[in-house]
């Protein structure tokens, strides 16, 4: 009688990490923004991109970073990110954006971001939600 020895998941895990990076990667990148993987996250560049608002997102492109910097980027609407398929970011630069104010909500939704980068703006104050 032959017994049988206990796959290992490894093979497999590698493989479905494999087919999502696959998948994400042959998503279209909204223009004129490249979508690349930086740092083990899939990241979203648009840095001096002459945008003036945040690209829609393929939520199959599972973007956790988004790169803004060097764009005209001070008249975006309450909720620009969760409107733009960006809910799951963890990371957003706008730095060198014009920004001297935005919407209250700009942000709001956004439950995994850990960092905001909005130096080098015209920011003078930010209120207390």
């Amino acid at each position: 009688m032959t017994t049988l020895s206990p796959l290992h998941p490894w093979p497999f895990i590698l493989l479905l990490f494999h087919i999502s990076l696959a998948i994400a990667m042959a998503s279209p990148c909204p223009a004129p923004c490249q979508c690349d993987w930086i740092g083990g996250k899939f990241t979203l560049n648009c840095v001096n991109e002459n945008i003036t608002k945040i690209p829609l997102v393929g939520a199959d492109l599972q973007i956790e970073v988004v790169l803004l910097d060097r764009n005209n980027l001070n008249q975006l609407q309450a909720f620009a990110f969760l409107h733009a398929g960006l809910a799951q970011v963890r990371k957003v630069t706008m730095k060198n954006c014009k920004l001297d104010s935005f919407h209250d909500d700009l942000f709001s939704g956004l439950t995994n971001l850990h960092q905001l980068d909005l130096s080098h703006n015209s920011l003078t104050m930010l209120l207390p939600q």
